[in-house]
């Protein structure tokens, strides 16, 4: 067995978490035209995965190992009118066999079919993900592929930079009229699509979400890539740190902006707290279940949160990047992952001239009219830009 890495202490809590919770998985559904020649697109899959380090893995016990189990493209039909709420898109990966798995989809329903790319969140992100299409579509049209690693954690990025923030002061907690206790951890998906790309849309959508609180201000958490302090290597790991920022009731969305890009500029997602919660990740197995359970218990009942809303901005993806002789992408849509120290989390994505907007939340959580409001409040107030 080679091994890669060691788990980190986020990856670690994911791990954990989903086990009493929800899933926690990087989900990338392309809606695809037509798909001919699966042999080659599995092929491609298998070189990417050899050239792409440590993208499909297998967890024994806080270290990682290199899988090297072929991975085939599992075929699934189904006849839903609400595909992205299927069971399907709720499933755990096991990765203590496997971190990575693709699917082609076909909805009889509505004659669409959909290329799915799943990857436990415990061993990468986003645009880990992002880099591992990148190069399937690379070997496909015969380029040269990215050489890509999974073989560093966020701890030792930041570690390694040696520069980092102290840890910063406390943040309130926040509370939400509307929620009530969670009873089950059952998550439900809604899809706005908006003709355009929209300026500024992480602010634009943080104050919108923000005059909903009962608080004068509602914190919001913005995951941050870190590979931007390092331009030379093409990690696939998990290298996203969150920035959070505070966004008062009645802010102009041009305020929070600033905020925002004040935090990147100051660099504020580096902050070791946010990479080993006091040393998590050398508790015994059942201390931290124990931990967790404690911790699940006490949001539940306090019906408290640590932010209003998680927002991704996964970026706008160029569709001529993605086009092949294979398959041709008509739509992209990236979806959250959740947990019950948020009430929604969101993942924007840019592609075709359209946005994207994911967001997940606890079907349980809110009434489904108060979740149309929302829906609906976001759809007319967000205006599209250039």
């Amino acid at each position: 067995m080679k091994k890669i890495r060691k788990i980190s202490c986020n990856e670690l809590m994911y791990y954990d978490s989903e086990k009493l919770t929800n899933q926690y998985t990087i989900q990338l559904i392309f809606e695809i035209k037509k798909i001919k020649h699966i042999s080659k697109i599995n092929e491609a899959i298998n070189k990417v995965i050899k050239n792409n380090i440590g993208s499909n893995v297998f967890l024994k016990g806080n270290n990682y190992y290199l899988n090297d189990n072929k991975v085939k493209i599992e075929k699934v039909t189904v006849d839903t009118d609400d595909i992205y709420n299927m069971d399907f898109f709720r499933e755990i990966i096991d990765i203590e066999k496997s971190s990575l798995k693709l699917y082609i989809l076909y909805n009889k329903k509505d004659n669409r079919q959909y290329l799915v790319f799943k990857s436990s969140h415990s061993v990468m992100d986003g645009k880990g993900a992002l880099l591992f299409i990148t190069n399937l579509v690379n070997y496909l049209n015969n380029d040269d592929l990215i050489k890509c690693s999974n073989s560093i954690t966020d701890y030792q990025f930041v570690k390694k930079l040696n520069y980092y923030k102290k840890t910063e002061s406390k943040y309130p907690y926040l509370k939400n009229p509307y929620t009530k206790k969670i009873s089950n951890y059952k998550t439900k998906i809604r899809i706005i699509s908006i003709d355009g790309y929209i300026q500024a849309i992480v602010a634009k959508l943080s104050c919108i979400l923000a005059d909903e609180f009962n608080n004068n201000e509602m914190r919001v958490m913005i995951p941050t890539d870190i590979r931007r302090y390092d331009k030379e290597n093409n990690y696939i790991g998990n290298l996203t740190l969150p920035v959070f920022v505070n966004v008062d009731k009645g802010d102009d969305y041009k305020i929070v902006n600033g905020k925002m890009l004040y935090s990147l500029k100051e660099n504020k997602e580096l902050n070791l707290k946010n990479t080993s919660y006091l040393g998590y990740q050398y508790l015994p197995k059942i201390i931290r279940k124990l931990f967790l359970k404690v911790g699940l218990k006490y949001i539940s009942n306090s019906n408290k949160f640590s932010a209003g809303a998680l927002i991704s901005f996964l970026g706008r993806i160029n569709v001529d990047d993605l086009q092949n002789d294979y398959f041709n992408v008509n739509d992209l849509v990236s979806l959250p992952a959740h947990n019950p120290l948020i009430l929604y989390s969101f993942v924007i994505t840019e592609f075709a001239n359209k946005t994207n907007i994911a967001f997940i939340y606890y079907e349980k959580q809110f009434d489904e009219k108060y979740v149309d409001y929302i829906e609906n409040k976001i759809k007319n107030n967000l205006k599209n830009g250039d």
